[in-house]
């Protein structure tokens, strides 16, 4: 088993980043991947509105750290998460979950 550096495993995290804030664009044009060393934001995807994103890729992570890692006053924590070879999947707390759900049950009618 080859075990990455930590050099390779934080270009992963940086380009999974930037994936992340392309497939957002369509929704937050101006969506960009956030210098964390430069700000300190505690989130990876800047100008989402009111989505505080973090994102972790790998063979391993807790998605519950991510969540905290987002939380901020006001807005709302989402972890956007993939493992290796897998789809990319969302997580939200359920309080935030419901409010997506209610607007979109709305929306639909």
């Amino acid at each position: 088993m080859i075990k990455k550096s930590g050099k390779t495993a934080r270009r992963k995290g940086h380009n999974f980043e930037r994936d992340v804030a392309n497939l957002l664009k369509p929704y937050f044009p101006d969506a960009k991947r956030q210098l964390e060393y430069q700000e300190g934001l505690g989130y990876d995807i800047a100008n989402t509105g009111e989505l505080s994103i973090q994102c972790k890729v790998g063979k391993s992570f807790k998605i519950e750290k991510a969540l905290k890692e987002a939380a901020r006053e006001k807005h709302i924590p989402i972890a956007i998460t993939k493992k290796d070879r897998e789809d990319i999947v969302v997580s939200m707390y359920w309080k935030d979950f419901e409010f997506f759900l209610i607007s979109y049950l709305r929306n639909k009618k």
